[in-house]
């Protein structure tokens, strides 16, 4: 009973937060900043160095919020570190109306439940490209990726909003590579309106939402930098860049197909999709998923190796973005 009485109360806080969460968590997208450091040429890394410092927010959510520990450290630690809050700074700033979009975070490509729900009229917004007469408040992440790589080639835009911009770049790009943020689960009886990118599916066993759980694999979120540093000379050695393929750095539309191809393959999985066919909604539209303990096991064994590899891939496609940004 307490484990269900706990389940409905992250259920219900996901339903009145919006649609989508954060993607990776706060160590996924430090990771993507830091191999992306290391990936970029020296001319790159100062030139985004320049830029943040002119950020509106600099003060109060870079150097205000630097660890003393980095504080005291030598400035090429220094530099990764605001490299790397660059990456989070569009979710600390969730809670600020100035800057915070939620839609720029995913898009819905449509994956359906059963082989009826093809015939579903999907009203999500689905638009790979931008316009300057789109409504920012409803653009989805590729618009809102060339909407912001547009300001960061325009000369006449001031470097503060260059420095946004490069900020929202840096997460858009980690964000894409969680496969739930590039997708939804859509059922004519089930989620006429998608599944909100795995948040319509709750796993009892860990007490997450699916979308949750997927965010969480890169790491639970705000590591020590130290620990931080550790896991990114693991994924050097597991995850070499000769692993993927980075002819498709410039595509950000062949990014979206990846990540939907890996949900419909790794995500979700047939015992997934079985459960929500089978299972009926409980009173916060969600379907709660059972997993024995060795299944569950199994499910996160492959579904690591799928989030490493995106981190990696996202790191080094991100610097090769940034590289053609003129300062």
């Amino acid at each position: 009973m307490k484990q269900i009485s706990k389940a409905l109360i992250v259920i219900f806080l996901f339903l009145i937060n919006g649609f989508h969460g954060k993607a990776w968590n706060d160590d996924g997208h430090r990771l993507t900043a830091l191999i992306a450091y290391q990936q970029m040429d020296e001319a790159t890394r100062k030139m985004i160095l320049d830029i943040i410092k002119h950020h509106p927010l600099y003060q109060e959510d870079f150097l205000q919020k630097m660890p003393s520990k980095i504080k005291t450290a030598d400035q090429r630690i220094k530099d990764q570190w605001i490299i790397s809050q660059m990456a989070v700074w569009s979710d600390i700033t969730r809670q600020n109306p100035d800057y915070h979009h939620g839609t720029w975070h995913y898009i819905n490509e449509a994956h359906f439940l059963t082989s009826a729900d093809h015939r579903m009229k999907i009203t999500a917004n689905q638009k790979k490209n931008y316009q300057e007469e789109d409504d920012k408040a409803s653009l989805n992440a590729a618009q809102a990726y060339h909407k912001n790589m547009s300001i960061l080639q325009d000369p006449d835009q001031s470097k503060a909003q260059k420095a946004i911009a490069l900020c929202w770049i840096f997460h858009i790009v980690g964000d894409i590579h969680q496969p739930l943020h590039a997708t939804a689960l859509f059922s004519r009886t089930k989620f006429p309106k998608g599944d909100r990118g795995g948040n319509s599916f709750y796993i009892l066993r860990e007490e997450k939402t699916l979308h949750a759980w997927w965010d969480a694999l890169p790491g639970k979120g705000n590591s020590p930098f130290k620990k931080l540093k550790k896991t990114l000379k693991k994924l050097n050695h597991s995850e070499p860049h000769g692993n993927f393929d980075l002819n498709q750095t410039k595509s950000f539309s062949n990014w979206i197909n990846e990540s939907f191809e890996l949900a419909k393959k790794e995500v979700y999985i047939e015992s997934i999709l079985e459960q929500a066919q089978q299972k009926t909604l409980n009173k916060y539209k969600s379907i709660e998923l059972t997993f024995s303990k060795a299944a569950l096991k199994d499910y996160r064994a492959k579904a690591k190796k799928v989030a490493d590899k995106r981190v990696v891939e996202s790191g080094f496609r991100l610097a090769k973005v940034l590289e053609t940004i003129d300062g």
